[in-house]
């Protein structure tokens, strides 16, 4: 019964996936689903662990000037206080302009039952965006405008619903900021999203994704799976079989993720010791003209270590 409960589940956030890739384009981070404090401060300290993640993304590549993404996040739980806290800074530039966003996030975990937890989280800070005026050359540089520099306070919110495997949750970034009165910068973002991870084998598990975002006055949407490995460190007998498939340390992951912009793009990942997490995504979009600009790379390192032991109400990732 509980496996046709999950399956059934399945099905509906994979509907709700379908729904999703109706919308216009997509988000711009591949490693949001294994950090998804990135785009919801209600995540903040979803673990057992304090954890520091790193993510790099270039996209076009071959063409000058092209987009690229550097992510640092830093986050911890503070179980006594089902409480997390964490840092976040990112580095956006695309040709002369670039944007520097830092944050400080705090989420609060309530209890709610067995395996079931509301969490709600805030963050705010800084986010300074210009152009690299020095790097501009025209014929008639008498022409050319020099962009001054802008800073601005910049402030999310959201909240989060987690039960056993599912995931489900609601996001506003950069709320406090309109686009039209920058020339570059990120604008209000909405998100909504769910995930649900099902064990389909011993060792195997699948996480069907939906992500439908809302900015600019118009919507973008993502839909995909990761599918989870998980095997003994050596070899075990039959009775404590259930209680090693549950670890989560020694696993990969291998997934794919398409958008309404013509994009798809496939990850994989694995634990390469406890505490070193090491991923990387490949990204095609079809729909450009230009076949050398059509790809995008992303690489994730991650370094974690348990700080608390593990409170089942709460419900985290790692919840068994």
């Amino acid at each position: 019964m509980k496996k046709a409960y999950h399956l059934i589940l399945s099905f509906s956030l994979l509907l709700a996936t379908v729904i999703a890739l109706r919308a216009q384009d997509g988000f711009d981070n591949t490693h949001k689903w294994l950090t998804r404090s990135l785009i919801n401060p209600a995540a903040t300290g979803n673990t057992n662990y304090f954890e520091v993640s790193a993510i790099a993304r270039k996209q076009w590549t071959g063409m000058e000037g092209t987009p690229g993404t550097l992510f640092l996040n830093a986050q911890n739980l503070f179980a006594s206080m089902s409480s997390g806290a964490g840092f976040t800074l990112i580095n956006d530039y695309i040709g002369f302009y670039y944007a520097l966003n830092a944050k400080l996030s705090y989420a609060y975990h309530l209890k709610l039952g067995t395996k079931m937890a509301l969490s709600f989280g805030l963050a705010g800070g800084i986010l300074t965006q210009g152009r690299d005026d020095a790097s501009v050359y025209l014929n008639d540089m008498s022409e050319y405008t020099a962009y001054p520099r802008t800073l601005l306070p910049d402030f999310d919110a959201g909240v989060e619903f987690r039960y056993e495997g599912i995931r489900a949750g609601l996001s506003a970034l950069h709320l406090n900021i309109n686009s039209d009165k920058v020339e570059y910068a990120y604008g209000r973002v909405f998100n909504a999203y769910a995930n649900i991870r099902v064990d389909i084998e011993e060792l195997v598990s699948i996480m069907p994704l939906a992500l439908v975002s809302y900015a600019n006055e118009r919507f973008s949407g993502e839909g995909g799976a990761i599918v989870y490995f998980r095997f003994p460190r050596k070899a075990v007998s039959k009775e404590r079989l259930d209680r090693v498939v549950k670890d989560r340390y020694d696993r990969f992951w291998v997934g794919a993720s398409v958008n309404w912009i013509g994009n798809i793009q496939v990850m994989g990942g694995l634990f390469v010791t406890e505490q070193w997490r090491l991923g990387y995504s490949f990204g095609y979009t079809w729909n450009l003209q230009t076949a050398k600009a059509a790809t995008s790379h992303e690489i994730l390192l991650s370094w974690r270590i348990k700080t608390s032991e593990p409170r089942r109400y709460l419900c985290l990732d790692d919840c068994e």
